[in-house]
């Protein structure tokens, strides 16, 4: 598996206008981060929400009885302050860019990636919301 080539065609998969127009402005930068987002200038402030964050979780073998392959679990959280509307609205803007996306254009030798399960939370601080989606990355030989 390599990080940086998962990193670019998350990045690239998430960055069309059916995800984008959703998200913060705030940041200067389109508001899909790798691992955490940049700290704003106000964090008490809604202005950087949402946006969205992608972690690699593992990168656990992946193989049928032919083949021998690797596969990536990919994290994608997305983060919401304004109302669990704008939170869910977002996580299916990025499951629509995302799950069973033409994965081998982006990142040959990779065939599949697929949405394995996805959650809604509401942060302890009350207020903020998260919705984590987990993306399973498949490549066979």
């Amino acid at each position: 598996m390599i990080p940086f080539a998962v990193r670019t065609a998350f990045y690239n998969l998430l960055n069309v206008t059916g995800v984008t127009s959703q998200l913060s402005t705030a940041y200067g930068v389109t508001a899909i981060f790798w691992e955490q987002a940049p700290q704003v200038s106000d964090p008490s402030s809604d202005a950087g929400f949402p946006y969205v964050t992608c972690l690699q979780v593992s990168d656990p073998g992946f193989s049928t009885k032919d083949a021998v392959g690797t596969s990536a679990l990919i994290q994608v959280d997305v983060w919401s302050r304004l109302q669990t509307g704008e939170c869910e609205a977002v996580a299916q803007a990025c499951f629509t860019a995302l799950d069973r996306a033409d994965i081998v254009a982006t990142l040959p030798g990779f065939v599949r990636l697929d949405c394995e399960g996805m959650a809604f939370s509401r942060d302890p601080d009350g207020i903020t919301r998260r919705a984590l989606m987990t993306f399973r990355l498949v490549a066979l030989p």
